[in-house]
């Protein structure tokens, strides 16, 4: 289950969100992170429902929550996720979209090589462009390449938890 808190304070002129991810649905285990645009700011990983809400609340004050908007989602398991638009059609909006949408591009890498490996496919739509009925699509002998880049990424922000998910998930391929 997902929780997206949204607020008014901007950073950058983006809407800041508090994005809550449950991580262990038997102990109670849940990532809060505060995102600026696709780009998380500050994560923590908490236990408990009571954690998590002080965090939340914490958080909420100290980024500057005047509203908080609580939308419920539901987290599909074992399916394909949905292919998101992106607002590019040739190759230079495209190196400058990556660029400086890495966190996203990356995580998106991430979640659908996860689904390919699960359903033994081998090929992954990892993007549409501009709504077009085009897709940026991987075959999987690409996908440690992309992978290590993801890593190299993941190694140089420190995020070491994600470069441990994609660290299995290249010893899976």
């Amino acid at each position: 289950m997902k929780l997206f808190i949204t607020n008014k304070a901007t950073i950058k002129g983006e809407m800041m969100k508090i994005v809550i991810t449950r991580t262990n649905k038997k102990k109670q285990s849940f990532e809060v992170a505060v995102m600026d645009g696709v780009t998380p700011i500050h994560k923590e990983v908490v236990s408990g429902i009571k954690d998590r809400d002080e965090v939340v609340w914490k958080l909420a004050d100290l980024y500057g929550a005047v509203d908080i908007e609580i939308v419920v989602a539901k987290v599909m398991r074992f399916t394909v996720s949905q292919i998101p638009n992106i607002p590019i059609l040739d190759e230079t909006e495209a190196k400058e979209f990556f660029e400086s949408n890495k966190d996203y591009v990356y995580d998106r890498m991430v979640t659908v090589i996860t689904e390919a490996l699960r359903t033994k496919k081998t090929v992954v739509r990892l993007f549409e462009l501009s709504g077009t009925g085009v897709y940026l699509t991987s075959d999987k002998h690409t996908w440690v390449f992309g992978l290590q880049q993801a890593l190299q990424h993941y190694i140089d922000i420190e995020w070491y938890e994600k470069c441990t998910t994609i660290h299995k998930l290249i010893q899976k391929i």
